[in-house]
């Protein structure tokens, strides 16, 4: 039995097809909400990718030289290349390989292999990671940024907190929940940002962490903040490399090819240049809230 449905993210869609594995899409709870029908697709500004996933009978084989590793939250992608050329991702989690996914050349094409015997938590890891990173590849080049913060909804603009993991951005969206009025959450992982017609506007995404908030929303980007924790709050407007560089550690790190790397370079530069870039220094506290909503919502 084959099942196969479209998502549009950000703007862009994506199709799933999914054989001899019942109801697996049904179960993608994240997803539902960017559900859209093929009619809906086809007008879209393009189909970037299309995923076909299947169950494997035994331990995937493959051959290939090793490129690169990515290390996300508990899990590892561990790039190939084979001799013909061809790419493949090792995916593993907790140190176990679950799944392969195999990228096709020059071609938006793509096959994930999951690893038989894996419970349903961990299908759905591994289906989760593989959309973020073939999103992240295929919008490299396209002004959309998948970035990993937590994203604040307020009076029609979005506000976009990153920094170090540990560095308090869940907590700092907490505290604008609590005391800035008319806000609510829009994602607390991995919003996408896009330039779209001169404008820069942040989405909502079927991927938010430990935080289950999956809204299809979309807004224009009012700020983008960076925090580290300091014995007093203070904040200050970043321009120039300062800017650039307090944005680039947080987004999707897909450099091993040149043009995925000018591709970011370009998004980046562009975002910098047309959106207000602040680092706040603060305590978890009330006071950091509102001197931030003060400053950048002006």
């Amino acid at each position: 039995m084959i099942e196969k449905q479209w998502y549009k993210v950000g703007g862009y869609s994506f199709c799933i097809t999914v054989d001899s594995i019942p109801n697996l899409l049904e179960t993608l709870t994240n997803c539902h909400p960017f559900r859209i029908s093929e009619e809906e697709a086809k007008s879209t500004d393009e189909t970037i990718f299309n995923l076909a996933i299947k169950e494997s009978i035994q331990k995937p084989i493959f051959t290939g030289k090793f490129i690169v590793q990515f290390e996300g939250e508990g899990i590892y992608l561990d790039l190939y290349e084979s001799p013909n050329g061809e790419q493949f991702f090792a995916i593993s989690m907790q140190k176990r390989s679950i799944a392969l996914l195999k990228l096709e050349q020059n071609s938006p094409k793509a096959s994930l292999i999951l690893a038989a015997g894996l419970n349903h938590q961990q299908q759905i890891f591994a289906i989760n990671n593989t959309l973020m990173l073939l999103y992240a590849i295929h919008t490299a080049c396209k002004n959309a940024l998948l970035i990993h913060a937590s994203v604040i909804a307020c009076k029609n603009h979005g506000y976009v907190f990153l920094g170090k993991s540990g560095t308090g951005k869940s907590t700092h969206s907490q505290l604008w929940l609590q005391h800035i009025e008319q806000s609510y959450l829009l994602n607390d992982d991995n919003p996408v940002i896009r330039l779209h017609d001169n404008e820069v506007i942040v989405y909502g995404t079927p991927w938010s962490g430990k935080t289950p908030c999956y809204r299809n929303e979309s807004m224009p980007l009012g700020g983008i903040v960076r925090l580290s924790q300091y014995p007093e709050n203070k904040i200050e407007r970043l321009t120039g490399a300062a800017a650039y560089a307090a944005i680039a550690p947080s987004a999707s790190a897909i450099r091993w090819k040149q043009e995925y790397a000018e591709g970011l370079h370009s998004t980046l530069s562009k975002i910098v240049s047309h959106i207000g870039i602040y680092h706040l220094q603060c305590r978890p506290d009330k006071e950091a809230a509102l001197l931030c909503y003060e400053t950048i919502s002006k």
